[in-house]
């Protein structure tokens, strides 16, 4: 090593023969080999002040900025790289201030801007955070920040906002300029509707998880109650802004969780009022609310009671296309399938009631359809003797007699 820095072989073709470009891990898989050349580097500078050079220098040729601070923050984290990481920190950021790059600059060097998703928790946060700082310092007259750079970069700015909010030392800020952006949007009367669209909630997988959308419904009232004549109405946004059937499975999704079960009806109301309104039989209903899928645990179900009611509502307007609910139960199973479904429901003590009342329908029913006992019980798989075909029998011998 003396004698390469003597003979002046330069710290570049030192760091080809450590291997360290090759490295799977870049500079961090070879942690001995960088601090022998870390020092090799000031060695060769000491004997060599004509040809100075730094390991900044010789390492941005092999990598790009922000693959290099990746792997510096990496180093960071270790005791074996820890204070050579530290000073290759320092070097690179004065690097860029020598080379005039803004905050800005090297929030888009860094590949941040392609970050919004995991923005606070991607490693390069941090080494962006403080180049930042130190660039405030050093340009007085020139300052930015955080949301000032966010704002610029990001089309989703309120998501991020809702990210930032789960960190403390952001939290206070970042409401504040929710709060400020809302007061804007209200003083400039943006209909809910385009707020909507500005909160990005229409690109949400479930709009009812979303924080947002209960910010976006506050800004609903508080438009409505500023504005009484320009009324709008938080389930015709939805509509107009979500797929139909992403709709449906948001709802059905956010039935199941008890942070969004409350808004999550309200929304199936108002769904069921808009099938309604365009005569959707209960079949179709059935389907729509996933009920097919629920198995045994149909009559449980939370949307069976939803059901049951659109059943009666649809009677009620449509009389001359009235349905039964057992009707439409017996179009999606057999009728052994149904009764056993019932007889399990009959177990759990939410659906117990409902269940019984179905389970005595479909044995009237059987009975109007003069099926024998024999011809339930091989139905069922039951003995004729069981207390369920006694009733049963009970049931035929009153309808048809002994003869039947």
């Amino acid at each position: 090593m003396q004698y390469w820095a003597t003979i002046g072989k330069s710290p570049d073709e030192v760091f080809g023969l450590f291997s360290l470009a090759r490295a799977g891990d870049g500079i961090i898989s070879n942690p001995e080999g960088l601090t022998t050349w870390a020092t090799y580097v000031d060695d060769f500078n000491a004997k060599n002040q004509n040809k100075a050079t730094s390991t900044i220098s010789t390492l941005i040729k092999y990598y790009n900025d922000d693959a290099l601070a990746k792997m510096i923050e990496l180093a960071k984290n270790a005791q074996t790289t820890k204070s050579i990481a530290t000073k290759l920190n320092a070097a690179q950021m004065n690097g860029w201030l020598n080379s005039g790059k803004s905050a800005d600059d090297v929030f888009t060097l860094l590949k941040l801007d392609k970050s919004a998703d995991d923005l606070f928790k991607n490693p390069l946060y941090t080494t962006w955070t403080t180049y930042m700082q130190i660039f405030n310092q050093q340009n007085p007259g020139n300052n930015t920040d955080l949301f000032t750079t966010l704002e610029k970069h990001y089309k989703s700015k309120p998501k991020i906002l809702e990210e930032a909010k789960k960190y403390p030392s952001l939290e206070a800020a970042a409401t504040k300029l929710q709060a400020d952006k809302i007061q804007s949007y209200l003083g400039r009367k943006i209909s809910p509707d385009e707020v909507f669209y500005q909160l990005s909630l229409e690109q949400s997988s479930n709009v009812f998880t979303n924080s947002l959308f209960n910010t976006w419904l506050k800004y609903l009232n508080t438009f409505n109650k500023q504005n009484p004549k320009k009324q709008e109405f938080w389930y015709r946004t939805l509509e107009r802004h979500v797929k139909y059937f992403q709709l449906e499975r948001m709802i059905d999704e956010a039935m199941r969780n008890p942070g969004t079960e409350k808004i999550a009806r309200l929304a199936l109301d108002k769904r069921l009022k808009v099938w309604l309104r365009k005569e959707n039989p209960p079949e179709n209903v059935f389907k729509e609310l996933y009920l097919q899928r629920a198995g045994d645990g149909l009559i449980a179900s939370q949307n069976f009671p939803f059901w049951t009611k659109y059943v009666s509502d649809f009677n009620r307007r449509y009389p001359t296309e009235k349905t039964t609910i057992l009707d439409t139960l017996l179009s999606y199973y057999k009728d052994s399938s149904l009764f056993q479904i019932l007889e399990k429901a009959k177990k759990v003590s939410s659906s117990e009631k409902t269940a019984t009342t179905l389970q005595l329908s479909l044995l009237n029913r059987w009975v109007r359809e003069k099926k024998t006992p024999e011809d339930v019980a091989t139905l069922l798989k039951v003995e004729v003797s069981e207390p369920l075909m006694k009733t049963y029998v009970h049931k035929f011998t009153r309808k048809w007699g002994n003869s039947a």
